[in-house]
Formats: structure tokens, sequence, C-alpha cells
């Protein structure tokens, strides 16, 4: 643990605080120390009892924030509930430097849940839980179904991100199954198809007009999924997420240009969705990483330099000035400063630039920033994440440890054997064996943790069985898959 710690010295680290309610509904606070080594378990707060108003939260962070060093500390992420975004202005008052910053998973996911108020994706919606529940809650339709389908209907709960994307996307691939399902004898025979539910599910079904709209609202927000999955990460990316959005915005246009070439739905619906998401989102934090990435300096056709974006410009000299503390510097020469990184890739080799889209953003400041505080800056915020995932996956660790069967824990005990559980989490990245240990697993997919077998829980081990391997994804995104293809539910709150 002191070696994380040494890295919240030269990296910085990001305080992530987020709330939930424990088997017992005792309300909870979670604070998580992200950095570069990974998300470190703070503390727990009860606040049974307690008005957990701003000033409340806003005590919590403050204690944090001392507790790992005013100087460590980049940026505090909350969701966008109001009375997180007014404990953040209150920590942005009291340290001059320290940046509030709204998850962005949460962000997209709100900006879906927007896109599936639209009256037309939200009928398509219906239809298909409609489809999906009747087949469910029927033995006789479900093994029928099973008899055509290797596949499951998803039944993702409301409480996940993006939980209606994930219902249409698998509905998708079960269209041949359902059609074959409906036309069949056995269909035909059974008394339930002949009932007024029955038979509104076979109209879906057989509906081409359903299909062609689930595929194009798919195609619409896999895009927003993309970010979301992206975002939901513990990895640093607070350099990326602009860009995200960027380029999420232009592949959305692509796809309803293809159906409409007006683009009036775009215009009327989608681009207000995002970009008033984004407005509340987008912090001079995140251009100034933006600025500072240097993969965003390889010369593209048709890419606009962040130093040639008047927007990103001018968040990125807020930064900078903020984030310099008592450091002061005159005007010109944090206007100087941002070409600073353009000109650094010119005179880096063929080689070096060819290879700087593939190359870690600090590993690539480390080896070729030569710009004193520029350069300590940059390490610093690309060293932060964007969401509070990190909070989130922790939960599921409380869910395991504080569960039905050990529902006689105290809030504390609990708090201290989930520290406990983190931190073995924590050494297992470090040991070489980790990508094929159960810790992996968890990692993967902690929601997945409930089921444990006994043996295994005897040891300290935890078997993920719900889900397949096959559907467990351990890579990350490569470049391409988050810029150049179309590609947990988060909080209500409004943005």
């Amino acid at each position: 643990m002191e070696e994380m710690r040494s890295t919240w010295v030269s990296h910085g680290c990001s305080i992530i605080m987020d709330g939930w309610t424990d088997i017992r509904h005792h309300p909870l606070i979670n604070i998580i120390v992200s950095c570069r080594e990974g998300p470190y378990f703070l503390r727990a707060v009860d606040c049974s009892g307690k008005k957990k108003d701003a000033e409340f939260q806003f005590t919590i962070l403050r204690d944090a924030i001392e507790e790992v060093g005013p100087a460590n500390v980049v940026q505090v992420i909350t969701d966008a509930a109001y009375v997180c975004r007014a404990a953040g202005k209150l920590v942005e008052a009291h340290y001059q430097h320290i940046y509030w910053t709204p998850c962005c998973v949460h962000a997209m996911n709100n900006a879906l849940k927007d896109i599936g108020k639209i009256d037309w994706v939200k009928n398509v919606v219906a239809d298909a839980r409609d489809v999906q529940m009747f087949i469910c809650n029927h033995h006789t339709s479900l093994a029928l179904f099973r008899s055509f389908s290797r596949k499951e209907f998803l039944k993702p709960v409301d409480t996940r991100f993006a939980s209606y994307f994930i219902l249409l996307d698998r509905m998708a691939e079960l269209q041949e199954s359902l059609q074959c399902m409906v036309m069949t004898s056995e269909w035909s025979r059974w008394d339930g198809s002949k009932t007024e539910q029955g038979k509104k599910v076979k109209a879906i079904v057989v509906n081409e007009t359903f299909w062609i709209d689930v595929r194009y609202i798919t195609s619409i927000i896999s895009p927003v999924f993309s970010v979301i999955k992206y975002g939901d990460s513990e990895s640093p990316n607070l350099g990326e997420i602009y860009e995200c959005i960027d380029s999420m915005l232009g592949q959305m246009k692509v796809v309803v240009r293809a159906r409409d070439p007006t683009l009036e739905f775009y215009h009327q619906h989608i681009q207000p969705i995002i970009e008033r998401r984004w407005e509340k989102l987008n912090t001079p934090l995140h251009m100034a990483a933006y600025a500072l990435n240097p993969k965003w300096y390889v010369e593209r056709p048709g890419r606009v330099l962040p130093v040639d974006d008047e927007e990103v410009r001018k968040g990125f000299l807020k930064a900078l000035k903020k984030c310099i503390m008592q450091r002061m510097l005159h005007e010109s020469e944090l206007i100087g400063s941002s070409s600073l990184i353009w000109m650094a890739t010119k005179k880096s080799s063929k080689i070096d630039r060819t290879t700087l889209a593939h190359e870690s953003p600090v590993s690539w400041w480390r080896l070729y920033g030569h710009a004193g505080l520029l350069r300590t800056l940059a390490i610093r915020l690309l060293s932060q994440v964007s969401s509070s995932s990190a909070s989130e996956r922790n939960w599921s660790t409380y869910g395991w440890i504080h569960s039905l069967k050990r529902n006689r824990l105290t809030s504390k005990r609990a708090e201290k054997l989930v520290a406990v559980h983190s931190a073995l989490r924590l050494m297992d990245r470090k040991t070489p064996t980790y990508k094929e240990s159960p810790a992996l697993r968890w990692d993967v997919d902690p929601e997945d943790a409930r089921q444990v077998d006994e043996d295994q829980e005897q040891r300290g081990l935890v078997d993920i069985s719900f889900a397949d391997a096959d559907d467990i994804d351990t890579d990350t995104p490569s470049e391409e898959e988050r810029f150049a293809t179309v590609p947990s539910e988060g909080s209500d709150s409004d943005f």
C-alpha cells in the first residue's frame, strides 16, 4: 500500500464518492482513492440519522482530501445529483487547485435514458419487453424458444447501465429464432398463443418494421454505449473522454443520415440530448487533459489539433491557471505552453510519431516531455479516471461480504472486511498469476460474484459462475474500437 501511496505525489489521484444502502438499510458513503496503480478503498461512512446535505458531504470529502494530502488530489468525482454538485462546488471553493467533475458514465447513461424517452423509441422498447416477458414467463413458450436458439434472452435489471440497449441488442440477435418459433405448428397448438397477449407477441415478431426499428435504435445508441463501456474503467482515461464524445456525435450522425438524409431526427432529438448532458459534464479539466494528450497531435485528415480549437484552448488555459496553485506563470507563458506539445511531437523521430497514438500518454511525457511544469501537470492529469466506477464496483464487494447470509455484521465490521478484501485484490494484481486467478474474474464482473461455491468461500475464493467465460471480455478496447467503429442503471439525477 505504501508503494501505491508514493505515486500520489508524482502522479496525483482522484477522490471518488458514491452512496449506497446495505442489506440492513444503513445509508453508506463510499470513499475511494483512484490512482494509476488502481482504486484504493479509503473508508465507508455510515450516515444513519444524518442529514446528507451538501455541507455534510463536503465534510466527508474534505476529511478524505486532508488524509490523502491536498497537494496530491487533482479532482473529486461524484454523480451529478444536485447535492453532490453543491458539495463539489464547496470543495472547489475551499481548495483552489482541485476540480469537481461529475461521473462521465452516469452522464452518458442519463443521455441514453433521455433517448429512451423519445416516443417511438419508448414504443419499440415496450414491444421488445412484451415479447421477452411473455416467452420467459411461460414454460411451454420458453422450451419452444430454446429449441430454436442456443442463446438466451438477456434480462438486465433496471439498476444497470444501458439496460434497454442490452435488451434490444440481444433481441436483434434472436430475430430469426423468434420468427421461426411463432410460425411453427407447436406454437399454434399452444393455448397461450391464442390469448390476446400471445397474438400481440406474434404480431410484433413477424412485423419487419419492428426489427428495422430495433436495429436502427441499437445503431444510434451503440456509440453512446461504447463511451459508457470505455468510461466504466479503473484505468486512467481523462485525456480520452473529450475525443470520445466528439467521435460519438459523428458516428451517430452517420447512422441517422443513412435513414434520414435531412438529419431532422438527429438535430431535433439526438444532438440536443447529448449536448445538454455533455455541457454539464465537460470541464476545463477534461479539455486540459485532452490538450495534453500527445496522441491527438498525430496529423490525420480532418482532425483539428487541440491547440487550434478555441474552446479547448480556453479550457486548457483556465485549467492550467487553477492547477498550478501557488506557482505563478505569466499569461504569455501559459499561452505559449499549449504549443509545446505540438513542437515536441514534431521534434520526435518519425518512428516515435508513428507509435504516438498507441503509446501511453504518461509514458510519452516521461520520455519526451521537457517542458518542466507542463510535463508535471500532464503526467498528473493524464493519470486520472473520468468516472466513479471504482466506487460502484466496491459496492459489489460490500454486497458479497454483507449479504443475507452475513447480515448481522455491523457497518464498521463490514467496512474493515471490505478494506481487507480490496487490499488483497490490489496485491493480487501485482502477482504473475493474476490473469489465471479468480481475482481477475472478480475484477471483470463483480456483479456475477454472487454465485459462490461453499468450498471456495471457505478458502476465501470467489467463483463467478453466473456468466459464461466466453461472455466476459477481458481485453482492453483498441484505438480503432474506441474511436473508429460505430460502436450499471446509473443515477437518476438530472444533469
